[in-house]
């Protein structure tokens, strides 16, 4: 896989920022297409995004979040749409409140080979995905992390409460 550095990798997560929330992507590939397009990272790396999202809000007095299985299937069915289409932009969040029966969502959303505490130590240097993160508001997470054809890594996070 080939190295980002954490200058291109700052750079990619604050480019974000400027996008506006869109609907989801319309003409998804087939799901053979798709699965020769992009492979899931180990369950261990989502694991530890959660572990180092909860260890930063037991920081600063938020109390943790926990998977939720509605919310996970969102994650990762957008991480494995930003990773066969080499895109990086974010979801319409509306179908999530709407279908796991929620009054709020965010999402963060990142690019690039580093380790589950690299990403979210990047998320937590930016503003705007510090905010998600800490937000008290939001009780259960769900995570996608999915690697393209290229190698690179794409990884969602999606808050809800």
């Amino acid at each position: 896989m080939p190295a980002v550095s954490t200058r291109s990798l700052v750079l990619t997560l604050l480019a974000t920022l400027a996008l506006p929330l869109g609907p989801a992507l319309v003409g998804a590939t087939s799901g053979t297409a798709q699965a020769a397009s992009y492979r899931n990272a180990p369950n261990s790396y989502e694991r530890s995004i959660v572990y180092w999202t909860n260890v930063n809000r037991k920081r600063h007095g938020v109390r943790p979040l926990t998977v939720g299985s509605c919310v996970d299937r969102y994650a990762e069915s957008w991480a494995r749409q930003l990773a066969s289409r080499n895109a990086f932009y974010h979801q319409s969040l509306s179908p999530i409140m709407r279908t796991c029966n929620k009054r709020a969502a965010a999402e963060n959303i990142g690019k690039g080979n580093v380790s589950a505490k690299r990403m979210v130590q990047l998320w937590m240097n930016s503003p705007e995905h510090r905010r998600n993160l800490l937000n008290p508001r939001y009780h259960h997470i769900g995570i996608g992390s999915v690697y393209s054809r290229s190698g690179a890594l794409y990884d969602v996070q999606d808050f809800v409460s």
